[in-house]
């Protein structure tokens, strides 16, 4: 798995457990990288996420990481689906919130027993316990049917 322009790989595919592999990453940059304060480098990221897909769904979990994603392809009039998934500790309110403010509907899933057993399957099989991954995993496969 590589990063755009071969800047960098990691050796994880996926499907893999973590513990099958001894993670690495190793860089390729062949210029000295400009230097951009955090915000020109999530704009600039957001411009080429644009330049290269015209269908992005976004995981927004009520985090903050999710929530600097959305403010910096919001920012930089990069269309977008929010997909939330509701759960237990309601932190998916801000999430909710963050697209209420803006006036932007998110598609909300309700975890139904096929949601749950899916992401349990996949928690047991990537040896995962209390990570996100397996979260992510479920909305990949509900985005790549909507043809995200």
């Amino acid at each position: 798995m590589s990063g755009l322009d071969n800047w960098y790989s990691i050796n994880y595919k996926p499907g893999q457990k973590n513990s099958d592999i001894d993670f690495s990453v190793a860089f390729h940059l062949t210029k000295p990288a400009s230097q951009l304060t955090f915000r020109e480098a999530a704009d600039y990221t957001a411009r080429k996420i644009k330049e290269n897909y015209s269908n992005i769904w976004l995981a927004m979990s009520g985090g903050m990481d999710s929530e600097v994603v959305a403010n910096a392809l919001h920012r930089n009039f990069v269309p977008f689906t929010p997909v939330i998934l509701k759960e237990q500790t309601r932190e998916h309110w801000w999430a909710l919130r963050w697209c209420e403010e803006r006036d932007i509907t998110p598609v909300i899933i309700e975890p139904t027993k096929e949601a749950i057993a899916y992401i349990m399957q996949k928690s047991k099989d990537l040896d995962l316990r209390l990570s996100p991954w397996p979260f992510l995993l479920y909305l990949k496969h509900y985005v790549e049917r909507q043809g995200g």
